[in-house]
C-alpha cells in the first residue's frame, strides 16, 4: 500500500475506534483523525494524477520549472503539500467534483476545537463523524476507484454506515419541519441544506411545530445543542452560502454585493435581487428621500438611510 494511502487509512480507522469509546476526549480525536485521512485520501489522488517524473507536482504547493528533451515543465519543488483550500482548488481544475461539505463541518469543529471554544455536544460531533462516511465513499468509490469495504476494513466501514443512517434519519426528520414553512426568500426555500445552527455549527435545525407555515412565528431550534436562535439569526448565518455563487461574482467582478443591512433587523440579509429582507420579510415600498423627496433607488435608500446621496453627503459633512 502507498504510503499516503495507508496513512489515510490509519487516521480514519484510529478516529472511528477513538469515535467508538465513551470517553468524551476520543470524540474529539475522533474528529481531528477523520479529518486528516480524508485530507490524506484527496492528496493520494493528487499524487496519482501527478506526471511520471513530476516530483508529485499536483500534491506539492509550491511548483519549479525545469528544461527536459528540450521542452519546459512544471515539478514539484520542496517537502510541504497542498492544504485544504489548494486541494479543493486542484480537484475543481481537474475537473473532480467532490461534495466538499462534510469535510468543511469537521474541519469546522476541529479548529473550533484546537482553540478550546467547541460549543456544541457529541451529537453534534457525532453528525460530522456520520457525514463524513458521504465523503469518504465518495473518495474511496469514485475518485480513487476502490471499494471502501475492503480498504478500511470491515469493522471501520460498518460503524461509519451505522452512524450515517442514524443521522440521515433524524436530518430528514428537521428538514420535513422547515419544508412547511413559506420562506421569505426563494433562495432561502431553495437552499434549506445551508441552514445551521449559529452557535454549534449543526446542520440538525428544526421547528418546534411542524405545522407551522409562517417564518416569523417559527420557534427554531438546535437538536444538537439545544440553541433557539431566531429566524433572523437563522438566515443571517447561512446567506453567505445560500448565495455564495452572487458573491464570487460580486468579488472577481468589482459588483455590488447581493445582500446589505436590512433597515428593520439590522442583519445583513437584505436580498436586492429579490427586494426583500430573507431574515424578516421586511420590502420597501417607497423609494423618496426622507430630505428632499426626490425619487432614489432602493439600493441608496437602503444604504443611505433613506436619503439620497446628494442628501447624505450634505448630513455627513454637517457631522
Amino acid at each position: 500500500m502507498d504510503t499516503i494511502l495507508d496513512n489515510a487509512v490509519q487516521s480514519i480507522q484510529i478516529g472511528i475506534e477513538d469515535y467508538r469509546n465513551d470517553d468524551p476526549r476520543r470524540l474529539l480525536s475522533a474528529i481531528r483523525n477523520v479529518q486528516a485521512g480524508i485530507l490524506l485520501l484527496c492528496k493520494e489522488q493528487l499524487r496519482r494524477l501527478s506526471p511520471p517524473g513530476s516530483v508529485e507536482v499536483l500534491l506539492k504547493q509550491k511548483t519549479r520549472p525545469v528544461r527536459r528533451g528540450g521542452e519546459i515543465m512544471l515539478v514539484g519543488d520542496g517537502r510541504r503539500t497542498v492544504d485544504q483550500a489548494q486541494i479543493i482548488e486542484r480537484f475543481k481544475q481537474l475537473g473532480i467534483e467532490v461534495d466538499w461539505k462534510p469535510l468543511d463541518r469537521l474541519t469546522h469543529h476541529r479548529n473550533d476545537i484546537e482553540h478550546y471554544r467547541f460549543a456544541g455536544t457529541r451529537e453534534d460531533l457525532s453528525g460530522s463523524i456520520a457525514g463524513s462516511a458521504k465523503i469518504i465513499r465518495q473518495l474511496v468509490n469514485d475518485v480513487l476507484d476502490t471499494d471502501p469495504l475492503a480498504l478500511l476494513g470491515k469493522p471501520c466501514w460498518e460503524v461509519l454506515l451505522e452512524t450515517e443512517a442514524v443521522f440521515d434519519a433524524e436530518f430528514s426528520a428537521c428538514r420535513a419541519t422547515l419544508e412547511s414553512i413559506d420562506w421569505y426568500s426563494q433562495s432561502v426555500a431553495d437552499d434549506l441544506d445551508e441552514l445551521c445552527c449559529p452557535k454549534c455549527g449543526s446542520i440538525l435545525i428544526a421547528q418546534q411545530d411542524p405545522a407551522n407555515t409562517n417564518q416569523g412565528k417559527a420557534d427554531f431550534r438546535c437538536r444538537s445543542c439545544g440553541a433557539r436562535p431566531c429566524s433572523e439569526e437563522l438566515i443571517n448565518e447561512a446567506i453567505g452560502r445560500i448565495l455564495h455563487a452572487d458573491f464570487y461574482i460580486a468579488m472577481t467582478d468589482g459588483g455590488e454585493d447581493p445582500v446589505i443591512e436590512c433597515a428593520e433587523c439590522e442583519f445583513e440579509t437584505y436580498i436586492l435581487e429579490e427586494r426583500l429582507c430573507a431574515g424578516c420579510g421586511y420590502t420597501i415600498s417607497d423609494h423618496n428621500c426622507s430630505e428632499c423627496g426626490r425619487e432614489v433607488s432602493e439600493d441608496d435608500f437602503l444604504r443611505h438611510d433613506g436619503l439620497c446621496v446628494p442628501c447624505f453627503l450634505a448630513v455627513d459633512d454637517d457631522r
